[in-house]
């Protein structure tokens, strides 16, 4: 990536670095993660020993088609062939549609909505999103992404995520914000 370290402030390199199977980040607005992540996608995706497609979950389908913009921007700085597919629809019998983009290896790059009321009693991958109540003033929506523990309790997905065991980890704001 030297030739493309112009691009990036230190902590987009370690997130673009990070080989992790699961990547987690509490982001801001406005900090380049999701800029820095579009060309992570597209670095992945374009590989022609690529095994897998990449899917991308958005906040709505206005984020999720921006994602594929930046992905697109980055596929052409890179001089990297890319077909925009536009909006597929990937489920009709729930309307669940996504944006992609294909490279000339065959991979895509899904983006689409985790809008809780467009996925409301689907069934995504791994997760399954649920309609929440609208929220109390000051409180803030969230999307209910849960698993099943081994006793077949409902657990939320960071209660399923093993602590990295880091000097310094500190997971008190996640048991705020109910999390954990």
């Amino acid at each position: 990536m030297d030739q493309d370290d112009k691009y990036f402030l230190p902590y987009q390199h370690h997130w673009i670095n990070d080989t992790s199977p699961l990547k987690i980040f509490q982001k801001s607005r406005q900090i380049g993660i999701t800029y820095a992540d579009a060309y992570h996608s597209v670095r992945i995706a374009s590989r022609m020993n690529a095994r897998f497609d990449v899917y991308i979950s958005s906040r709505d389908k206005f984020q999720a088609r921006l994602y594929i913009e930046d992905c697109k921007n980055w596929a052409q700085i890179l001089e990297i062939l890319v077909l925009d597919l536009g909006e597929v629809v990937f489920d009709q019998e729930h309307n669940a549609s996504a944006y992609v983009l294909q490279f000339s290896n065959g991979k895509r790059i899904y983006s689409l909505s985790s809008n809780p009321n467009a996925l409301a009693g689907k069934s995504i991958g791994a997760g399954r999103y649920e309609k929440r109540p609208a929220p109390q003033s000051g409180a803030r929506q969230t999307t209910g992404l849960g698993g099943a523990s081994p006793a077949g309790q409902g657990a939320s997905l960071l209660q399923l995520l093993p602590s990295s065991g880091l000097p310094g980890e500190d997971r008190s704001c996640l048991t705020e914000q109910g999390l954990l």
